[in-house]
């Protein structure tokens, strides 16, 4: 018995779908007792989201478009950014930080951190309209009672309708 082309295509996705959501990124950070713990990162296809797992925690963030970039501060946090599906030529990530304390995973930080609305480039869009928010996180200090969070912020708007709303600051 023949099998239609149909249902070998869809076995084929269906496969290559279930391996992309197996791919998990491993990562070996301190807890604050000084503990080694191993963080796995993994994006879930059906329905989408990023999970974090840590023992036996498990955080899942519905809002995850897609994992951006991952970078491990001092050895204990991991920070997460991720793209969160925003609509018609705006572009949204977020960034979440985790750490491991008492042998449970954490939340030390939820933000938005990147939002660009632009109109520039659209055909029959307005060339004056432009938003660009930015916010650029650096971990200060070697010890839990020594740490600073550093935030660089650029928040700029450009309208042509309304241009009362222009700013541009830098901080």
């Amino acid at each position: 018995m023949k099998c239609c082309p149909f249902k070998k295509w869809l076995l084929l996705l269906l496969l290559i779908a279930g391996s992309i959501s197996l791919h998990a990124q491993t990562y070996r950070l301190r807890s604050f007792k000084g503990k080694t713990v191993s963080i796995r990162v993994y994006e879930q296809i059906t329905p989408r989201a990023l999970v974090v797992v840590c023992g036996t925690d498990t955080v899942k963030v519905s809002e995850s478009w897609a994992l951006d970039t991952v970078r491990v501060w001092n050895q204990q946090f991991l920070q997460l950014t991720y793209a969160v599906r925003g609509g018609s030529n705006l572009g949204i990530r977020n960034t979440l930080v985790v750490c491991a304390a008492q042998g449970k995973l954490c939340q030390a930080l939820q933000a938005e951190t990147f939002r660009e609305y632009d109109l520039r480039n659209l055909h029959g869009g307005d060339p004056g309209e432009y938003e660009l928010y930015r916010v650029q996180m650096r971990l200060l200090g070697s010890t839990p009672a020594t740490y600073r969070l550093q935030l660089t912020v650029h928040d700029e708007s450009r309208s042509g309708r309304t241009p009362a709303n222009n700013r541009r600051s830098d901080t």
